[in-house]
């Protein structure tokens, strides 16, 4: 008997070439995404090295501030003179912890960022918000404003900073997009036990106010509803009572 098997044979042939060239393929790209992965941590490790190296050049003058401040204090006797340096003290503190959390953005990425509990008063952190953003509320004809129900407890234990942080962005948001009227905050208590509260922040100005489609995007990472640095505010949109968006509220979890 006489079989043909050059077919098979042919075929078998090409089999081979094509497992041969996957495997050349398959090579080819775990090293590429080793040598992608490689360059990927160098550059996280030279980021880690900036943001360092650049906290230390950035926290030296920030604690030569404080210390004049401190002393210009002392010196100083008129009243408000005086006031407007605890005002710059309180502002040149509050930077400084930022300055000091720049550190912790490797821990963010690794999961591994702690949230401090001390104890602090939920009203002096309005007020002292309220103190660094006066200055330039005042400049552009708004007024501000607070409204601290009763039920908030007078101390409670959490991260002072970074709440001081979240109301400074709602705040100076408001001031930055808001050409007349006031802008108010409001504390109160929306749930509690015999451990924690739960604190709702709100923070209301007469702005231009977001769309629906914009209150989708403002918590993605890295996104604002127009990211041009040259944007200017044309429109103008009248604020009612019962008007409040997502982007300025903010829900504080506390123990007591």
């Amino acid at each position: 008997m006489d079989i043909d098997i050059s077919h098979r044979k042919q075929i078998e042939s090409e089999l081979e070439k094509y497992r041969d060239h996957r495997e050349e393929l398959v090579g080819n790209r775990t090293a590429e995404l080793a040598e992608a992965k490689d360059i990927a941590e160098s550059a996280n490790r030279a980021k880690t090295t900036f943001l360092a190296n650049m906290s230390h050049e950035i926290r030296t003058p920030m604690n030569a501030i404080i210390g004049l401040t401190y002393r210009l204090q002392k010196d100083i006797a008129d009243p408000r003179s005086k006031d407007k340096l605890a005002r710059i003290g309180e502002a040149a503190q509050h930077l400084l912890g930022v300055i000091n959390n720049i550190l912790d953005l490797p821990k963010i990425e690794a999961d591994r960022l702690s949230i401090e509990e001390k104890e602090f008063s939920p009203t002096r952190i309005v007020v002292n918000t309220l103190t660094m953003l006066n200055e330039r509320a005042t400049a552009k004809g708004l007024r501000l404003s607070r409204a601290i129900d009763s039920s908030v407890p007078a101390s409670l234990l959490g991260d002072s900073l970074r709440l001081t942080q979240i109301l400074i962005n709602f705040v100076g948001n408001a001031i930055k997009f808001s050409e007349r009227g006031k802008i108010a905050i409001r504390m109160r208590v929306a749930e509690e036990d015999e451990l924690s509260v739960l604190l709702r922040v709100e923070v209301r100005d007469q702005g231009i106010g977001l769309s629906a489609e914009q209150q989708a995007q403002i918590f993605k990472a890295f996104a604002q509803e127009d990211n041009s640095s040259t944007r200017k505010i044309r429109r103008y949109r009248p604020w009612t009572g019962h008007h409040s968006s997502p982007c300025a509220q903010h829900g504080w979890s506390l123990r007591r």
